[in-house]
């Protein structure tokens, strides 16, 4: 059975290690030290690195950790990556079991995502694509609209679908939600359980599908409150799913 464990890094990333007791796959290790705490502390035996995408608190203590422990690095095709290339269908066997690559550009181009149905509970590795209770900022060569068919596309994974996102974000974004959507009940009811998670210095993730599509503004672009919101906010008429989604993030990036 695949443990998912996270390893706090910088001020609010984690590295997700993925393991049995005594293999390991890494996600993201931006940070050579933590990591390699953790799997000496744990006993662990590194198999190999998977990249979400080329951001440098992502993929920093990459070349030291496959060097070290000399394993593969898959990831998409970047100038700034030196690893095997996956694309979009591809299959990744992470501890005797298979995740399928999707491309999900938006945040960035090259941004890639890691999804396995076949464990006990659905899992998705989703990097900085999406957030609990909010998603990726718009970078570089990433582009809003893309990003909009990247998180439809999660919103249609079953609703017990774990997400495993890589950032701390949780109590921010439970702000700006709270600015769009302050009767929420839901959204209010997670407010509470992650401050109290937070005093305890634990994390908020992993969050599941079935919490966010209550809570999460960005999958709900399509509900009458979060459509009226950003119509007064924007001070216009908005005709689709995709226009509400752009004025959000647009709201909460200067929020």
């Amino acid at each position: 059975m695949i443990r998912v464990e996270p390893i706090p890094i910088y001020s609010d990333n984690y590295v997700w290690c993925l393991h049995d007791n005594s293999s390991a796959w890494l996600v993201d290790p931006g940070e050579f030290a933590p990591v390699e705490s953790f799997l000496t502390r744990n006993s662990l035996k590194l198999k190999g690195i998977i990249i979400t995408h080329c951001h440098w608190d992502h993929i920093t203590a990459v070349p030291e950790i496959a060097a070290l422990y000399e394993v593969p690095v898959y990831g998409p095709e970047h100038p700034s990556l030196d690893c095997k290339t996956v694309t979009e269908g591809d299959s990744i066997e992470i501890l005797g079991t298979p995740f399928t690559v999707w491309h999900a550009p938006g945040h960035t181009l090259e941004h890639l995502i890691y999804y396995t149905n076949l464990t006990k509970t659905p899992m998705l590795l989703c990097g900085d694509t999406l957030f609990s209770v909010g998603c990726g900022r718009i970078k570089e060569s990433g582009d809003v609209r893309q990003l909009f068919a990247s998180i439809k596309r999660i919103a249609g994974l079953p609703k017990a679908t774990l997400l495993y996102c890589t950032h701390e974000y949780t109590l921010a974004n439970i702000a700006f939600a709270k600015a769009v959507d302050n009767d929420n009940t839901a959204l209010l009811e997670r407010e509470q359980e992650v401050e109290q998670l937070r005093k305890r210095n634990k994390p908020s993730l992993p969050t599941n599908l079935e919490q966010e599509l209550l809570t999460n503004p960005f999958l709900r672009c399509g509900e009458p409150i979060i459509i009226s919101q950003c119509e007064r906010h924007s001070k216009s008429h908005l005709r689709t799913e995709e226009e509400v989604f752009v004025t959000l993030r647009g709201w909460k990036d200067r929020f």
